[in-house]
């Protein structure tokens, strides 16, 4: 069977469920985006977690086997799959530079102000890198 896959409201690929000898195959095709996608699959208005799809060719990919027991907590009548996004949360780190707020996200990495930082541990410096302590955990920061 198939089903539509949504992300940000827009039909953006399929997902392919079949049988597999006595695994159940999930496969996603879509149109490759550079944002971190959790996929989740929805039925009754229940979600079940599928996975992140990977890059492949010019888009995104994603296969998941599952056996009967997991196929347990799998809603009975899938309608779509659909990404799980979870807001920022809105809380301001302690230690910020220049007493910016920043947001932390889901993912690990901190957002403000047209920066985003993200987690480093570095064993040296490389030249040209920004490298800031925030809230007692080093980060690299890019302009966003």
């Amino acid at each position: 069977m198939d089903y539509p896959f949504i992300h940000n409201g827009d039909t953006e690929g399929k997902l392919s469920v079949t049988q597999e000898g006595l695994f159940t195959v999930f496969e996603l095709t879509s149109r490759y985006t550079p944002e971190l996608l959790r996929v989740n699959v929805y039925g009754n208005g229940e979600p079940f977690y599928l996975g992140i799809p990977q890059p492949r060719g010019k888009g995104l990919y994603l296969r998941r086997r599952l056996t009967r027991r997991e196929m347990l907590a799998v809603p009975k009548k899938i309608e779509y799959a659909a990404c799980e996004r979870k807001p920022a949360e809105k809380k301001a780190v302690s230690g910020a530079s220049e007493g910016s707020a920043w947001i932390h996200r889901s993912d690990g990495t901190l957002t403000s102000e047209g920066f985003i930082a993200i987690p480093a541990a570095l064993g040296s410096v490389p030249r040209g890198a920004v490298v800031k302590n925030i809230g007692g955990r080093t980060y690299m920061l890019f302009r966003t």
